[in-house]
């Protein structure tokens, strides 16, 4: 008798996690997500940018390579760029509306708002950018293992409206006086057997024109989420008190 119990309790556990599979779409998972994200008022994530960037008949390649932590107003970036035989590595803590920046072996601290620190490209923001379960319904899920993955390619107003939902990316070409004519983008997303989105790459090209000088760009980013849906622990550098005051520099 309990043999029969037991065998029936692990058939209907099957059942219910095969149509809980079955009823998993492209859309939902991705919500999901974002709704994590959201929920947990922080993240952490690592990010790999390629880029090529060709000027006539020249191409100038680089690579970037950032570690984003966020918590509520806190936030902190580990950030290393590789660009033309130039290499940059700078690291910002913000905590309490204070900037703890070491860049090229000068540790140098401000108080600053939000919206200074950011303008100023000491800090760099992410969101998931808006998807619409229209732009994601005919889209297959891929198996490997426990973990489901979708791919789209987005064109048209539709790569537009995905990079001025990212926000700081959009602005930081406006501000630039860029005219952007984007190619198509191509969106890849990679979920464990929770759910949880691991892993996010868009690839894309554009053409951009600043005052008259056109350069077709190529770029590749490559996301890898940590414990999304969980905020990590932000404080100040342990040396805090080593750190000089910006004033003090000019």
């Amino acid at each position: 008798m309990k043999k029969r119990v037991f065998v029936l309790i692990t058939a209907l556990i099957c059942l219910f996690a095969l149509a809980s599979c079955e009823n998993e779409t492209a859309y939902s998972l991705y919500s999901g997500s974002v709704e994590k994200l959201n929920a947990a008022g922080g993240y952490e994530m690592n990010a790999d940018v390629d880029i090529a960037i060709t000027i006539g008949s020249q191409t100038v390649e680089g690579s970037m390579q950032m570690n984003l932590k966020a918590n509520g107003n806190n936030a902190a970036m580990d950030y290393s760029m590789d660009m033309m035989d130039n290499k940059v590595d700078m690291s910002v803590v913000y905590v309490d509306g204070v900037a703890y920046t070491e860049m090229s072996g000068v540790k140098y601290k401000a108080a600053v708002s939000e919206e200074e620190l950011e303008s100023d490209g000491g800090m760099a923001s992410f969101e998931l950018p808006e998807m619409t379960e229209d732009a994601l319904k005919d889209i297959e899920l891929t198996e490997d293992g426990d973990n489901r993955s979708f791919t789209v390619t987005l064109t048209g107003d539709d790569v537009n409206s995905f990079w001025e939902s990212i926000g700081s990316v959009a602005d930081s070409l406006a501000e630039m006086g860029a005219d952007i004519d984007f190619g198509d983008l191509t969106f890849t997303c990679t979920f464990d057997k929770d759910s949880n989105m691991t892993d996010m790459k868009v690839d894309i090209t554009y053409i951009m024109d600043v005052s008259g000088q056109e350069a077709s760009v190529a770029m590749s980013l490559d996301y890898d989420f940590v414990n999304i849906g969980t905020a990590p622990t932000i404080t100040a550098p342990a040396d805090a008190d080593s750190y000089i005051d910006a004033d003090s520099l000019m």
